[in-house]
C-alpha cells in the first residue's frame, strides 16, 4: 500500500476506525548510549541495500535512543532496539523514535511491524509518493526526497506505512476491495493522530502543510473522499482493480 500526497478537498462523511489493539507494551531495557536528537535527525545511513530478508522474527524491547529538545527533553525517548537493524536511515529513525515516544496507542502497531521483521528504507519513489509498504518483501520504503523534513513530518509518514506494515503482513492480500480501502482509510487516520502529536507548529513546507489539512479532513470524517477521489488514480487501481471512470 502506498501513501500518496494529493491536494485536500471536501467531500462526504465517512467513519473512520480508529488505530487497532494489536497488543500490550512490551518489558523494556535501557541502553547506555543515548543520543541528541535534533529537529531532523542527519543521521547517515546504518544500514546496506535494501534487500528483502528479514528475520523470521524479532523480539520487542525498548531502549533509550534519543535525548534533547525538542521532543526529547526532558524526557529522553525509548523506540524499539529492533530499529538499530530494520531502519536505514537516521532521519527516518528519529522520526520513528518520537512517534513511538510521544503516541502510545501507535507503540503496539511497531511492536507488530518489528515482530514480523519489516525493514524500513529510505530511497527513491516516484513525484509525490511519500511512501509505500511492499508485502511481498515485508519491507517498507519511505522516498528520500522528504528526508529533509522535520521530524515529526517524517515520523507521520513512516507510521502510516508501519499501520500497514502491521495490518497486512509479509505477503498480507486483502479479502475484497473493501478491505483494502478501509484499510487505506485507517492508515491515513493514523497519520493525522501522529501528526498532530508531533507536529510543533514551525513546520513550513509544502508536505507538512499538506498533513495540516490532512487533519483537517479526519476530524471532519472526509477521508473517504482523500482515498477514493483525490487519490484514485493511486488507490483506485490498487484496490478496485482500475481506475474509477470521469463523469
Amino acid at each position: 500500500m502506498k501513501r500518496n500526497r494529493c491536494s485536500m478537498r471536501i467531500g462526504h462523511v465517512g467513519i473512520i476506525a480508529m488505530i487497532v489493539a494489536l497488543g500490550a507494551v512490551m518489558g523494556c531495557s535501557t541502553s547506555s548510549t543515548v543520543r541528541q536528537v535534533p529537529r531532523n535527525p542527519a543521521n547517515g545511513p546504518i544500514m546496506g541495500p535494501l534487500t528483502s530478508a528479514t528475520p523470521a522474527a524479532l523480539p520487542v524491547s525498548e531502549e533509550v535512543m534519543f535525548s534533547g529538545p525538542p521532543w526529547c527533553s526532558p524526557r529522553p525517548c525509548v523506540g524499539l532496539s529492533a530499529w538499530k537493524q530494520l531502519v536505514s536511515d537516521g532521519r527516518v529513525l528519529g522520526g520513528l523514535v518520537i512517534a513511538y515516544q510521544l503516541v502510545p496507542d501507535w507503540r503496539p502497531l511497531a511492536q507488530r511491524a518489528v515482530q514480523q521483521g519489516t525493514r524500513i528504507y529510505a530511497q527513491p519513489l516516484a513525484p509525490g509518493l511519500d511512501g509505500e509498504f511492499r508485502p511481498a518483501d515485508n519491507v517498507i520504503v519511505i522516498n528520500s526526497s522528504i528526508l529533509g523534513e522535520a521530524s515529526s513530518v517524517i515520523g507521520a509518514i513512516a507510521a502510516h506505512e508501519v499501520y500497514h506494515a502491521a495490518t497486512i503482513g509479509p505477503n498480507g492480500q486483502f479479502a475484497n476491495a473493501a478491505s483494502c480501502v478501509s484499510n487505506e482509510l485507517d492508515a491515513y487516520a493514523t497519520e493525522s493522530h501522529v501528526y498532530e502529536v508531533l507536529r510543533r507548529g514551525d513546520e513550513r513546507t509544502a508536505l507538512s502543510a499538506s498533513l495540516d489539512g490532512l487533519i483537517q479532513q479526519w476530524h471532519a470524517r472526509q477521508l473517504r473522499e482523500k482515498v477514493l477521489v483525490d487519490s484514485s488514480d493511486v488507490y483506485a487501481p490498487e484496490c478496485l482493480g482500475g481506475k474509477i471512470p470521469a463523469d
